[in-house]
């Protein structure tokens, strides 16, 4: 009796001996696996698709996981999306789709919601918005039963984005003007000044002008406040648009060129890209007070940002527009007139 207890104290001993050794051995794992994870999505983000690739498929070897493991799908996660990203987009969209139906039995929450999110992306972008749609209100639901506000954020604009592309202005509005309600803060201001960016142009399209303006300036100061300067360009040529609409072509020019001013220090390729379509909406505007001088002028710019942007001569496009913006022959429609429609709007 005495030699069975002295067995089972021993064994006892044993046990808590190393149960912490295994706990702390799963705990080495989960940061080695997360660690390299976020080094394969780095390598995404820099289009190193089969660095990320071999990363991805060495940590499958490394360890052994069970289809359910949540370590494993979430290395299925990267996995899909370099799949996605370097253009394996079927295969990559039939990995998520099971890995979504073997997630909604676990409690694995918040690689779900990354899962639907993903999803949503990938049928919005192919145009299937009655699908981005399903999935996103899923990842909706969730996201309000965690009280996770970002979230929550993120598929209101989403869902009013898909609506809109859907011409269902209405149910658009519904999410846009719920996500302009929630509380401002650094992690969430840029999607709130979205929110009212796209209030503004659904109202545009509707010809609410007073109110697009509202609400441009609205988005217009929080883009100010976090200091996005592209942002900035883009809402300032969006008012600048609806005073050209109103026929105020003064107001229209000055808007352009404060947008022109806030891109100053500001050389990427987004940028040329914004500032060629602003000096072409300034050649409307020209165009439309008749001072074809400057409306040339602005259209010349415009060409050139073009013609560095894609690395092609555009001289005989150049002699074209010149001929007909020989200011003492120019009193009719122009090539700027038939694209008066032009707009830059921002989704």
């Amino acid at each position: 009796m005495f030699l069975k207890s002295v067995k089972t104290i021993l064994y006892c001993l044993f046990l808590f001996a190393f149960y912490p050794v295994f706990g702390q051995a799963d705990s080495n794992r989960e940061i080695y696996i997360q660690k390299k994870l976020r080094t394969a999505d780095s390598l995404l983000l820099s289009k190193r698709y089969d660095e990320a690739l071999m990363l991805v498929k060495n940590l499958e070897n490394t360890f052994s996981f069970s289809d359910s493991d949540r370590n494993k799908l979430q290395i299925d996660y990267t996995y899909v999306q370099i799949l996605y990203e370097s253009g394996n987009k079927e295969k990559a969209l039939e990995i998520a789709l099971k890995n979504v139906e073997k997630l909604k039995i676990q409690n694995y929450q918040k690689l779900y919601i990354e899962y639907v999110n993903f999803l949503s992306r990938v049928f919005a972008e192919s145009r299937n918005f009655d699908k981005a749609t399903f999935y996103n209100k899923q990842a909706l639901q969730l996201a309000r039963r965690n009280e996770d506000t970002l979230n929550i954020l993120k598929c209101l604009v989403r869902l009013g984005s898909f609506y809109y592309e859907n011409e269902k202005l209405d149910s658009a509005k519904i999410y846009f003007r719920e996500a302009i309600r929630l509380p401002v803060n650094k992690e969430n201001e840029q999607r709130i000044s979205n929110a009212y960016n796209n209030l503004g142009v659904i109202a545009q399209v509707e010809d609410n002008y007073d109110l697009a303006k509202g609400y441009n300036r609205e988005a217009l100061a929080i883009k100010k406040k976090v200091g996005d300067t592209l942002g900035i360009a883009y809402i300032t040529a969006n008012l600048g648009n609806l005073y050209h609409f109103e026929k105020n072509y003064k107001e229209a020019i000055k808007n352009y060129q404060d947008a022109l001013i806030s891109l100053e220090s500001d050389s990427s390729f987004t940028t040329k890209v914004m500032e060629r379509a602003i000096y072409e909406n300034l050649a409307i505007s020209y165009d439309s007070l008749r001072i074809y001088n400057l409306a040339y002028e602005n259209l010349r710019k415009s060409y050139y940002l073009y013609e560095d942007i894609n690395k092609t001569s555009l001289s005989e496009s150049l002699a074209e527009v010149e001929a007909k913006y020989n200011v003492e022959v120019q009193e009719h429609q122009t090539e700027i007139q038939r694209n008066k429609a032009l707009r830059a709007r921002i989704l």
